[in-house]
């Protein structure tokens, strides 16, 4: 994949009979972040895209687990001392996340923080954690540690570390489209990875063309957020068992099961959990939950030999 440096807008102007459609790329979140939108002016839609990737810098800012200074690592700093200040964003995202958690007995938790770093290692050693080591790992993880009020937030247990990979990017989506939004500009897709928020159709169009998992072809999508996520593509073997890359909270470990699955509803902060829910659930129960939330679960199951 071409990368193109964070501080660089890449334009691509298509002419139309209701507008011109104008694409933009930068990196946020580890990620190649795209922005199309149709304007009748250029600098309309750099304004908007400026807006859009901005936003995105913002909450890296807030939910890296990379960054030493960004909100998460502070907070996780002060694990254990009891409610510390926390942004609207923060707040908005760990509400989101418990109730996909409870909703899902836990199999999705943003505090899966210590396991995600024990199976990173695991896909480069090709080895196993030690029993003790897991053991340890898990006994800092449980969505139940989590304690958010409007203002605050408290993480019960010191070392505890919040992974917000699985919600922060639909998040970012959804929120760089209301940051065009405020800039008056309402015909825009944006897209990170495997998660997209959808504005308003193009011109003389019924909706933005989106590949669903499961589903032959591409539907017609406005007004609405998609997240695709996989257990199929991303995997290693240790002693000849496969492992994905998405790790499951109640084992420590990467999922076994092959699973793909696509989530659409109306917001980010819905589809980009409720995607890594089906992917560890199955496609049975995670599209059960998937309905609770409002949202349309489309999933596909392999099988080793496929």
């Amino acid at each position: 994949m071409f990368i193109l440096p964070t501080a660089l807008l890449w334009p691509v102007l298509v002419s139309g009979g209701w507008g011109t459609e104008h694409h933009f790329a930068q990196v946020h979140m580890g990620l190649r972040v795209d922005v199309t939108v149709y304007t009748e002016s250029t600098q309309a839609a750099e304004d908007a895209a400026r807006a859009a990737f901005r936003r995105f810098a913002e909450l890296d800012a807030t939910f890296s687990d990379y960054r030493k200074d960004s909100e998460a690592s502070l907070l996780m700093a002060q694990a254990g001392k009891g409610p510390q200040l926390a942004s609207p964003d923060m707040v908005r995202v760990l509400r989101m996340a418990e109730r996909v958690s409870r909703a899902s007995d836990g199999a999705f938790d943003v505090t899966v923080g210590p396991l995600t770093q024990l199976w990173r290692q695991s896909r480069k050693t090709l080895k196993l954690p030690a029993p003790e080591v897991l053991a340890a790992a898990q006994a800092l993880v449980g969505y139940q540690h989590v304690h958010v009020t409007d203002t605050t937030v408290a993480l019960d247990l010191p070392g505890m570390k919040l992974d917000f990979g699985g919600i922060a990017k639909g998040y970012a989506c959804q929120e760089a489209m209301r940051a065009m939004r405020r800039e008056g500009v309402y015909q825009a897709l944006v897209v990170a990875g495997g998660d997209m928020a959808i504005g308003e159709p193009p011109p003389g169009r019924k909706g933005w063309r989106v590949e669903i998992v499961g589903r032959p072809g591409y539907i017609e999508l406005a007004e609405c957020a998609v997240s695709t996520s996989g257990s199929t593509e991303q995997y290693v073997e240790i002693g000849g068992v496969r492992y994905s890359h998405i790790v499951d909270p109640r084992t420590g470990l990467g999922v076994r099961h092959r699973t793909q699955a696509t989530i659409i509803a109306s917001s980010g902060l819905t589809t980009d959990p409720l995607s890594k829910v089906v992917c560890l659930l199955g496609k049975t129960k995670g599209a059960a939950i998937a309905r609770r939330f409002g949202a349309q679960a489309s999933a596909i199951e392999r099988r080793d030999s496929d």
